[in-house]
């Protein structure tokens, strides 16, 4: 075994895919794009979810459809959201379609320096 195929599972999943996320900020066409060209090449196993913003999930679904992702082989896919929104994140997962497996929330909090950040997700 070489050292490439020895650090893919150290690495499984390493990776989240957060290519529309800064420094990145890659259109959410290509990061989807890129998603589904990445399947089944070494890269795949150490990438994880599609970070996705709460308010692009429904636009997701329809270019991931567009573009012939699979109910069978669905995208794992995180869903940023403000804090208070988990019940709008949990509806977007459901709305996003079969191309879609609901892997993660991440919960969004301003600077650690705003005065009462910790009170929005209690």
């Amino acid at each position: 075994m070489n050292a490439a195929e020895s650090a893919v599972p150290m690495f499984s999943r390493f990776f989240d895919d957060a290519a529309t996320f800064p420094p990145g900020l890659a259109p959410l066409e290509v990061a989807i794009a890129d998603a589904l060209a990445r399947r089944g090449t070494a890269a795949a196993t150490t990438v994880g979810p599609s970070v996705i913003k709460l308010e692009d999930v429904v636009e997701a679904q329809q270019i991931a459809q567009r573009l012939g992702a699979s109910a069978a082989d669905p995208l794992p896919l995180s869903i940023v959201v403000p804090a208070g929104s988990f019940d709008a994140a949990l509806a977007a997962a459901d709305a996003a379609g079969p191309q879609w497996r609901l892997a993660a929330i991440e919960l969004k909090v301003p600077d650690h320096e705003t005065p009462g950040w910790q009170e929005e997700i209690r």
